[in-house]
């Protein structure tokens, strides 16, 4: 699989990655992808964390760890991740199609897209994950609709740790 993972980050043109704060995300194939970050040390960081969500099957599986110089873009450093068939947001989009994300107002109530994540946030099956997230002592301030989807299982995980942290204190918190 590592292979694949190479061959497909240097094959893969860097403009047509998902990417997020800090990272890039590319499919391998239908079940397998690749997160590329341009900070070894967060790239750990995520990867420690989502393989400790997974043992609390509240993350995607994940594969080995390399490094990787891609040419006029520079050193990466990625791992092989399960991928997910949606995110909460891409089933807002499914649901809502004349919805158009320039309209997005953080500070209307009554935005359709403030309401939906608002019902997801409160839902039973993001409460469950949120819940097995604070058992792996993992805490965040950064799950949204973005950062949490379905493998093809059903099951609701969360898909970006790099702003969450390791809270060995016993305690969690979730703002």
């Amino acid at each position: 699989m590592i292979a694949q993972a190479i061959k497909t980050a240097l094959e893969t043109p860097m403009d047509s990655y998902e990417s997020g704060l800090h990272a890039f995300f590319t499919r391998i194939n239908s079940n397998w992808g690749i997160k590329l970050y341009q900070n070894e040390w967060i790239r750990d960081k995520t990867y420690n964390l989502q393989s400790k969500a997974n043992l609390f099957g509240a993350a995607p599986s994940i594969g080995d760890k390399f490094e990787i110089k891609i040419p006029k873009k520079g050193y990466y450093y990625g791992y092989v991740t399960e991928c997910i068939i949606k995110t909460h947001k891409d089933l807002f989009i499914e649901e809502n199609l004349e919805w158009n994300e320039d309209d997005w107002d953080d500070d209307d109530i009554s935005n359709p897209a403030n309401i939906y994540c608002d019902q997801m946030e409160e839902s039973q099956e993001f409460i469950e994950l949120i819940d097995k997230l604070q058992l792996a002592c993992i805490t965040s301030g950064d799950m949204h609709w973005a950062n949490v989807g379905w493998l093809k299982n059903g099951q609701l995980v969360a898909i970006d740790f790099s702003e969450e942290d390791e809270d060995n204190s016993g305690l969690t918190s979730w703002s």
